[in-house]
């Protein structure tokens, strides 16, 4: 309900001459002698019990001690109402929380990390000890190779859920992948080998094109038609050429320590064992897929990155040789020979990293 300085349009610091001026005004509009609408007889008795109120000073004075209350009380109404609604609020937030949890856990699953960080540090907001979040955030950083990011967070997992055995084995992982990253990466080290690990690979990619050009064997798998223009001596060098680029990209301190990237300790398949997976399918889907998720979820990592362009420059290579047997042999080896080169490369990765501990 509207009060007498509502009533009258006024402020509460009218003067009675103010007063009386605004109440003039309602009556030459509303007055029963000069309108005839309903609604203006409760608009002018409303306005001559305002201006009667207040033109008196003592029940003005009244009345606005008592109008000051009703505000107060109004007020702190209004003020409890919203404390209310906020403890409404964050309990539903809360409520929220443990189904972002599960939330997080399919958004990594489906490589969606992006998203997983973003509900991560939702959920931390609301809860900074969730060990799931933290998991969940050390698991996005470890498949972009930032191995310090993955090292703290995976420590603030273990640190909230000490009774989570995964946490605890994955936080002493990182931190030993970090320190072996550390240790391997001393710039005049990087400096002697690189240039001579990567020189040898070249060579030996270069000397299984030639070989399988001078070989001139004849097909060996007629009968498989996808690769049934490759002779075995192209096999076996797409595997050593493989084996070469892993070996001498992970010497020359190009590659990651190799353990960085096994295991999670959410996903059910980490993404190094499911590209790998794909590429012992097709390499160039896996390569398509690895590209895809790296642009619209910021996955890329710098190992895997260098990885797969090396096999792609060495498929290119041998896929050059190939043609000197027959086009077919050449678009066959383009279309298939990178699953073997990707899986031996891996390999090669994984043997050199070992002989470096």
């Amino acid at each position: 309900m509207r009060d007498h300085y509502e009533v009258l349009g006024i402020t509460i610091h009218a003067s009675v001459e103010e007063v009386r001026s605004a109440f003039r005004k309602v009556a030459r509009e509303h007055h029963p002698d000069v309108s005839s609408a309903e609604s203006s007889v409760e608009v002018f008795l409303l306005a001559k019990e305002a201006y009667e109120c207040l033109s008196d000073p003592d029940r003005r004075r009244t009345y606005d001690q008592t109008l000051a209350h009703q505000r107060k009380i109004d007020q702190n109404r209004r003020m409890g109402d919203e404390r209310t609604r906020r403890r409404v609020q964050m309990a539903s937030e809360d409520r929220v929380t443990s189904a972002d949890v599960l939330r997080m856990t399919m958004l990594l699953n489906s490589h969606r990390f992006r998203e997983a960080e973003a509900v991560a540090r939702q959920v931390l907001r609301i809860d900074g000890r969730s060990a799931q979040a933290y998991a969940t955030l050390a698991e996005a950083a470890k498949v972009r190779g930032d191995l310090d990011s993955a090292a703290r967070y995976f420590a603030f997992a273990a640190q909230y859920a000490p009774d989570n055995r995964v946490y605890r084995e994955r936080s002493v992982q990182a931190q030993e992948a970090l320190d072996r990253r550390h240790a391997s990466s001393h710039p005049d080290q990087m400096q002697r080998n690189a240039p001579i690990a990567v020189g040898a690979g070249v060579f030996v990619v270069l000397a299984s094109s030639l070989y399988v050009v001078l070989a001139a064997e004849p097909p060996a798998f007629p009968s498989v038609k996808p690769i049934a223009a490759w002779p075995l001596s192209l096999v076996f060098m797409l595997l050593i050429a493989g084996l070469s680029v892993g070996v001498s990209l992970s010497i020359g301190g190009f590659l990651d320590v190799y353990d960085a990237n096994r295991g999670s300790a959410v996903m059910r398949v980490p993404p190094a064992t499911a590209l790998g997976a794909v590429a012992a399918v097709n390499f160039w889907v896996a390569l398509a897929f690895y590209v895809l998720v790296g642009a619209t979820q910021n996955a890329f990592n710098a190992s895997m990155s260098r990885l797969m362009g090396g096999v792609a420059a060495a498929l290119f290579v041998l896929t050059l040789a190939a043609w000197n047997l027959s086009s077919e042999a050449a678009f066959q080896t383009f279309l298939w020979g990178g699953n073997l080169l990707y899986i031996a490369a891996a390999v090669g990765w994984f043997v050199a990293d070992s002989l470096k501990r």
